[in-house]
């Protein structure tokens, strides 16, 4: 077995594999633009909607730095966009009692609307992508792109590169 995966390794077209990436951006690219479409008449910018989402998606992320690696902006891209959220009371802003240099993001009820629509938004997005996609080719695309992102996060750790650096 171990030799069936190194030779299926050895086969696999590093072109098709940069194609299957920049396919993947891509498609995260299409996937917020149609989110942002749902909501464009309520002015809000692309990372403020990535903000919202966030925090509706995963309170328990709820610090800038969470966002961030949740998003994959910047944390000064989230900064920016949280502070404009607040000023237009969709989130509160907080310190934890814990660590007073954590800053806790919550969102407020003016901003269950929004991510009704949101919400909306990304369900009729996945139903579209995913149409015609067998439940279990489906199953199985998903755990290879958790695999690929797994395998990304140890190559990080061994072989870290800075946010100027891209």
């Amino acid at each position: 077995m171990g030799q069936d995966c190194k030779d299926q390794r050895e086969s696999v077209n590093p072109e098709n594999v940069y194609w299957a990436l920049n396919t993947l951006v891509d498609i995260g690219k299409y996937f917020r633009a149609y989110c942002y479409r749902s909501v464009v008449d309520l002015g809000f910018s692309l990372n403020e909607i990535d903000v919202l989402m966030s925090l509706g998606e995963h309170p328990e992320r709820n610090t800038v730095k969470g966002i961030s690696e949740t998003v994959h902006l910047s944390k000064g891209m989230i900064s920016q966009a949280v502070e404009s959220l607040r000023r237009k009371e969709f989130v509160t802003v907080g310190t934890d009692e814990n660590d007073r240099r954590s800053v806790q993001i919550a969102l407020d009820g003016k901003a269950q609307p929004v991510l009704d629509r949101l919400r909306e938004a990304y369900a009729a997005f996945v139903q579209k992508i995913v149409s015609g996609i067998p439940l279990e080719q489906l199953r199985e695309g998903l755990g290879v792109v958790t695999q690929v992102y797994s395998n990304k996060e140890k190559m990080k750790k061994r072989e870290p590169i800075s946010d100027a650096e891209f």
